[in-house]
């Protein structure tokens, strides 16, 4: 197989210097503001969430910018239900009020639309207003473009440019490790009380 016939064939606008149209739209998911230096290895929050973000960076530079698009959502959508996992597991639910005790009951929050999961988050304060913002951006995307066939592809790359970067910065804040003081990782609670349940790291983990 000729590789730059392959490049070509995979890149769906399909230009002559496929290669450079590829690194130019990389180079654009890939500014410092874009970048998660590092992740807890626990294979849930890899399979389901981080590589997936991965695979739509890797859409939109092929020019697949409906499945960057359809990506995103999927991440969007297991995020904020990770988030109802951890808040399952990690508060007393009997203390919530009957409709949001409802929500958690047989993991109904599972089946619930997206739009709902995020109102109910931000109501209990499970997320803050810029995480709701970034996954109601992901979210009107991808039901514009996945459910209306009159929707026009006219803004595509830059609405699947901006559902990239919305899905990206609700990752971070939930998975991301930064680094504290002195250049050390730091784990937030959430992510500590998770892997502690997992059995993933103990309380006794630096």
């Amino acid at each position: 197989i000729d590789p730059a016939m392959l490049v070509r064939d995979l890149c769906r606008d399909s230009p002559t210097d496929a290669l450079e149209a590829i690194k130019k739209r990389y180079l654009k998911l890939s500014t410092q503001d874009l970048d998660i230096f590092i992740v807890p290895a626990e294979s849930l929050i890899l399979e389901k969430i981080v590589w997936p973000l991965k695979s739509a960076k890797e859409a939109f530079c092929l020019a697949d910018f409906i499945g960057c698009v359809a990506l995103c959502g999927m991440v969007c959508e297991m995020a904020i239900v990770f988030i109802y996992d951890l808040a399952a597991s990690l508060w007393d639910i009997s203390y919530l009020d009957a409709k949001y005790q409802e929500i958690f009951a047989d993991r109904k929050y599972e089946r619930l639309g997206q739009e709902r999961r995020i109102k109910t988050l931000r109501e209990l304060g499970a997320i803050t207003d810029e995480v709701a913002a970034d996954a109601n951006t992901v979210r009107r995307v991808r039901r514009e473009y996945l459910h209306f066939l009159s929707k026009g592809y006219d803004r595509l790359e830059e609405d699947a440019c901006e559902a990239y970067i919305a899905a990206f910065r609700v990752i971070r804040s939930l998975v991301a490790l930064p680094f504290g003081e002195q250049g050390k990782l730091t784990m937030p609670a959430h992510l500590k009380s998770y892997l502690e349940l997992k059995g993933v790291s103990s309380p006794n983990n630096a």
